[in-house]
């Protein structure tokens, strides 16, 4: 019995050896692009968004849903910052159906 089981976890450990091996490579990156400090505040100025008050886009971000708010606060950090109001989530938290989801 004991040379049964001693075989039994020699072959678990070369399968185990063999699935180490087989893993995939990480992919290689050819083409990567960074922007210039000028091209970032550039792109931040001329933003459709950069002329909307903060209390308007407070009053839209009530009306989205928890996931939405969870997305939208990864686009920049104002929009982060305005997501992350209480008066947002007071409303969300108290609310009595679920639809917000």
């Amino acid at each position: 019995m004991k040379r049964f089981f001693q075989s039994l976890r020699k072959k678990k450990e070369s399968k185990y050896v063999e699935l180490i091996d087989k893993q995939p490579s990480a992919p290689t990156i050819t083409w990567q692009y960074t922007w210039s400090f000028d091209e970032i505040q550039d792109a931040l100025l001329k933003s459709v968004f950069a002329d909307i008050p903060n209390e308007i886009l407070l009053r839209i971000f009530k009306f989205l849903s928890v996931r939405d708010l969870c997305n939208i606060s990864l686009v920049c950090r104002r929009f982060k910052m305005i997501a992350d109001q209480d008066e947002i989530w007071k409303l969300k938290c108290n609310s009595e159906y679920y639809f917000f989801i």
